[in-house]
């Protein structure tokens, strides 16, 4: 991957999205879509999770407005229930 290129990954419901970049790069997630029924997205550093929020358990969250960066040890976390997860990122480093 080099700066300036776009991510994009999906994954089947009942899953586990990690995506940690390699080190030294940097990524600036800016879309999210999962379902917080049994869902949960956030920051990852490899022990504790900082979830991103949602005001109901069965709310469907589409950040198409994120500005999210992330890292080799500061990373996305996505958890899924019954529906499939994703994110749309670029490479700004």
């Amino acid at each position: 991957m080099a700066v300036g290129d776009v991510i994009i990954q999906t994954e089947a419901a009942s899953t586990q999205l990690d995506f940690q970049p390699a080190a030294g790069v940097e990524v600036m997630v800016s879309c999210l879509a999962y379902t917080a029924s049994g869902g949960a997205a956030g920051i990852f550093d490899g022990t504790n999770m900082g979830s991103f929020g949602v005001s109901s358990t069965t709310q469907t969250w589409n950040m198409s407005n994120a500005k999210i960066m992330i890292n080799n040890t500061a990373y996305l976390r996505m958890l899924a229930n019954s529906y499939p997860i994703g994110f749309t990122g670029i490479q700004i480093k």
